[in-house]
């Protein structure tokens, strides 16, 4: 879900909602004009009786917003909305997001990639890497074992979250390869 206006100058910020009310709260942001940004992802639920598709946050209890840095009346505005707890901020300040950022995790779900799982044999649980290509090219993480199956662990440090997502092994590069690569460049 996305309510998005074209404005010079606006920054992105992480906003921490109550349990479940992601959904409640983008659409009063919607309806006070506050551009957002909700990222959804399709996952199959079982019920006793049933399974069905049903889209959910990609992270739990949080929505992006962007306004100007300086603009207190939209940032009061938003903090006033019910089910909004609070921004994400480091010293009493709203931490900004990048925008590659909001566009990698944009990418990554309009363009899910097929994962390649033998492709990652020769990466450890626990290596650090970096994505070279692909839709989430310049994001870091660990290598994890999960359910079975080798996925990185992608940390969007600006929000403190973490995604777990299954990327081709030809566009990881391990981060001390990089690192070498760039001492001897």
């Amino acid at each position: 879900m996305m309510r998005e206006d074209k404005k010079q100058n606006e920054q992105w910020y992480a906003i921490y909602t109550k349990a479940r009310a992601e959904k409640k709260v983008s659409k009063q942001l919607e309806d006070i004009r506050v551009t957002y940004y909700l990222p959804l992802q399709k996952v199959l639920r079982q019920w006793s009786d049933r399974k069905k598709w049903v889209e959910v946050p990609l992270f739990s209890s949080y929505i992006f917003v962007r306004f100007k840095p300086n603009d207190i009346r939209t940032y009061d505005t938003i903090r006033s909305v019910y089910g909004v707890s609070r921004f994400i901020s480091f010293e009493g300040t709203p931490v900004t997001v990048p925008p590659y950022q909001i566009e990698a995790i944009r990418r990554f779900l309009k363009e899910r990639d097929i994962p390649d799982q033998k492709a990652l044999d020769h990466l450890t649980p626990g290596e650090p890497v970096a994505v070279q290509k692909g839709i989430l090219t310049g994001l870091e993480g660990n290598i994890v074992e999960w359910k079975g199956k080798h996925k990185v662990l992608v940390n969007l440090e600006s929000v403190a979250q973490k995604v777990l997502v299954t990327v081709p092994k030809s566009y990881l590069m391990p981060l001390d390869r990089i690192r070498q690569n760039k001492v001897i460049t």
